[in-house]
């Protein structure tokens, strides 16, 4: 008897460096007041609006908790228009304080040839990663019925696509965020999963790169409603389901999973206590049991056996024998087992 068993084997100091970036972006976001940095890091959030403000308004901040406490993490990297003060009107005690702006300003300030010159230099470092280009106009936010490739992308988006790939850079894949999963969007006069397969399936052949969802998660307005959580598992079920089957698709990356440590807590897999939402036992069932294969074969009088199983890292018995590992990338599999 053969048993396989699926076995998927699956900073928060400030140093000199970011202290010195902090600086030189002072100039984009002011912050006045008495400020400690602690490390151990238990909350983060975001400042959320293109204006000044105070620090202790929980309205400035994305997920309406604002970082006070020793160890927490403030993000103040919110696109801004202008030069914006955020006033401290109480002394803070952070883990962390993140100051940034967003890369196309640097892209601005240094040229197109800087953003080619990066992924080469990546490529130089690291031959065998894979190099993926991230930006939100990919999937939801741009799907216009029909539209693609005029429209589709945003156009700084489309725009550097176009230049590396003209450029002839090591580019491996193109990344959709998919805040929001938007399986409900259009495309071509299709609607739901099958609009979005459709999308990736134009998005993959037009410019012949692999595809990768960097940033998904489904936000929802209220957490407690059973019917926007069964919408938000349905969204990111059928989002998963997609990249899994989808040919072109190499990756998922999903954004966040705590709501305890999370942009926007809403769009968390499991509440702040750990007890997990039905979003939560979406994605569980899928990879942790659909996804996996287990079974006990019994062998023919020829003494073999076998079965279709998803491809993964495995580990096989004879009988009551010692496990052993058994890698299955991709394709097809032999694998001949001797009897000590």
């Amino acid at each position: 008897m053969k048993s396989c068993r699926g076995k998927r084997k699956d900073d928060s100091r400030l140093d000199g460096r970011r202290i010195a970036r902090l600086r030189t972006l002072a100039a984009a976001i002011g912050v006045f007041g008495a400020l400690a940095l602690n490390a151990g890091a238990t909350v983060t959030n975001t400042w959320a609006v293109d204006a000044d403000g105070i620090w202790s308004n929980a309205a400035n901040w994305a997920s309406a908790t604002v970082p006070a406490t020793t160890g927490d993490v403030a993000k103040l990297t919110y696109a801004l228009t202008a030069n914006r003060v955020v006033t401290l009107d109480t002394p803070i005690t952070l883990g962390e304080l993140r100051v940034g702006v967003k890369t196309y300003t640097y892209v601005d300030l240094l040229g197109p040839q800087a953003m080619l010159d990066w992924y080469r230099a990546a490529h130089e470092a690291a031959p065998d990663a894979r190099l993926t280009f991230n930006e939100p106009g990919f999937g939801p936010a741009g799907m216009e019925i029909g539209s693609f490739p005029e429209n589709l992308l945003g156009e700084n988006c489309r725009g550097w696509v176009d230049y590396l790939v003209r450029s002839g850079a090591p580019l491996d894949a193109l990344g959709s965020q998919c805040h929001g999963g938007a399986v409900a969007m259009d495309y071509a006069g299709k609607t739901g999963a099958e609009g979005l397969w459709a999308y990736y399936d134009h998005l993959a052949g037009y410019y012949g790169k692999k595809l990768q969802y960097t940033e998904l998660d489904v936000n929802i307005g209220d957490a407690s409603d059973p019917d926007q959580q069964a919408y938000q598992a349905d969204m990111l079920r059928d989002s998963i389901i997609i990249a899994f089957a989808h040919p072109a698709f190499v990756g998922v990356t999903q954004w966040g999973f705590w709501a305890g440590a999370h942009y926007a807590p809403n769009a968390a897999l499991w509440n702040r206590d750990w007890s997990i939402r039905p979003a939560g036992q979406a994605y569980v069932d899928l990879v942790t049991k659909r996804w996996r294969t287990e079974a006990e074969l019994t062998t023919g009088e020829d003494g073999t056996c076998s079965l279709r199983a998803f491809h993964g890292e495995y580990d096989i018995a004879v009988g009551d024998g010692a496990p052993a590992p058994l890698s299955f990338p991709s394709g097809d599999l032999r694998a001949r087992l001797v009897r000590p």
